[in-house]
């Protein structure tokens, strides 16, 4: 992935929009798609087998994320 112009104008834009509620998390658009394809790509597919222990994995991630995180889970 090759960034440009364009989207270091928006992560400055961005930086200037959240001024002072902290910018460690401020990602521009490009970066947030990419993030998204890769989670998407890793995700447990419907109908997969998955061991027990596997399971609890999961749910234990999605509730400490929940717990801890104004985005919920997805």
């Amino acid at each position: 992935m090759k960034l440009t112009k364009v989207d270091l104008e928006e992560l400055i834009h961005l930086i200037h929009q959240y001024q002072g509620s902290g910018t460690n998390h401020l990602r521009c658009s490009k970066v947030r798609s990419m993030f998204a394809m890769r989670a998407c790509r890793k995700s447990v597919m419907v109908g997969k087998a998955l061991p027990i222990k596997a399971m609890e994995k999961i749910v234990r991630h999605m509730v400490s994320r929940h717990k801890f995180s104004s985005q919920g889970c997805c």
